[in-house]
């Protein structure tokens, strides 16, 4: 008890220093901002998006975290505080609740998400969330010790100027590339708010959402509408969730389902199956290996002029060896050294019996009578 009150002092004191330094330095949310071009990084692909990457660490004490910073510290592995359960893949969209309070739009169940590691005994959910396919369920209620980082690309499919809305319950940030968008470090009970942004280029956009739940409700959502939408309140007319189809997994965050980081020997995450590999496409790979099941390998040849011929052609360049002769019906199958004594070889038979028949033609002659 007296190891708890000492850390738990210790992380509040911490806390607060924190939450100080990040108001001092928290820029103007109510500006409009520029999507910083060192931010996009390529053009937004056809190909619908498939979501982001996720990092949820779900820690041990009740009220913690208490600020953003406790949370980074938690994520990044600078925190003494013990971590109960791990887990990163992939999030559809950001729309997560742990079933105590609705998303902002006022909405429970399907398409609200539930949160990593709820416990299974929703019984007495006041709103409930949709079960995501392969999450992992346990512990997690209303004691706090959540923290959850988001990291991808966002597509801005046109130039020009939208309001990006966050409903969260506790603290959150969300960055582009290294410029804050939107800081709300300290605790806080259900809210919104928002940042009008200026995209001045389309393209795909990296970002950072930071979040955590201290204790009790729990709530984190992203929504966007066109233009510049001021105001308390979110329209559900105007404002839509970031859809799965803009969002696009980044790297960065560690790779497996238990949160581990690649190496050397296979450097890349394959995202969507949460596994290191050395390769992800062709342009991976060096020039003469394409990626095959996330391993390079070689390029098998195309097969050349010569390998197309005919099977029974012979080659002037190439040595065949003895060549099988048709056997015909009558099966004989026999080898013979090749097409020229063949042919020789029916010639002499045929000149043979020329010159027989003239010796037995001209020997008749001679032993007629004479007249």
């Amino acid at each position: 008890m007296r190891v708890y009150r000492t850390i738990s002092a210790l992380g509040v004191a911490l806390s607060l220093n924190s939450s100080l330094s990040s108001a001092q330095t928290t820029p103007d949310m109510s500006a409009v901002l520029v999507a910083p071009a060192a931010a996009r990084v390529g053009d937004a692909p056809d190909a619908p998006g498939t979501g982001a990457a996720v990092q949820f660490y779900h820690g041990f004490f009740q009220g913690h975290p208490f600020s953003i910073e406790d949370a980074r510290d938690m994520l990044e592995g600078r925190s003494i505080v013990p971590i109960f359960d791990v887990y990163c893949g992939m999030v559809p969209y950001v729309d997560f609740t742990n079933a105590t309070v609705p998303d902002s739009l006022n909405r429970s169940g399907s398409p609200v998400l539930c949160l990593p590691f709820l416990t299974t005994d929703l019984g007495d959910a006041a709103a409930p969330c949709a079960r995501v396919d392969g999450y992992p369920t346990g512990r997690y209620a209303m004691g706090g010790g959540a923290v959850m980082r988001v990291r991808g690309l966002y597509a801005a499919r046109e130039a020009g100027t939208v309001t990006f809305a966050w409903g969260h319950d506790d603290g959150f940030t969300f960055h582009f590339g290294e410029t804050p968008v939107f800081e709300y470090p300290g605790p806080t009970g259900s809210r919104v708010d928002r940042r009008v942004v200026q995209f001045e280029r389309p393209g795909l956009y990296q970002f950072q959402l930071d979040w955590y739940d201290g204790v009790g409700g729990a709530l984190i959502d992203w929504y966007v509408a066109r233009g510049e939408q001021r105001g308390e309140t979110l329209d559900p007319s105007v404002f839509a969730l970031v859809s799965q189809r803009d969002l696009y997994p980044a790297d960065g965050l560690p790779c497996t389902l238990d949160c581990q980081p690649c190496g050397a020997e296979a450097p890349r995450c394959d995202h969507a199956r949460s596994r290191c590999v050395v390769c992800r496409s062709d342009a991976e790979c060096g020039s003469n290996q394409r990626c095959d099941d996330g391993r390079c390998v070689p390029r098998v040849s195309a097969p050349s002029d010569a390998g197309q011929r005919d099977a029974g052609a012979v080659d002037a360049g190439f040595d065949a060896g003895p060549m099988r002769v048709d056997p015909g019906p009558s099966g004989c199958g026999c080898s013979a050294g090749g097409v020229a004594s063949a042919r020789s070889a029916g010639l002499a038979l045929v000149f043979g019996v020329y010159l027989s028949q003239r010796r037995r033609r001209r020997s008749k002659v001679s032993s007629a009578p004479l007249s």
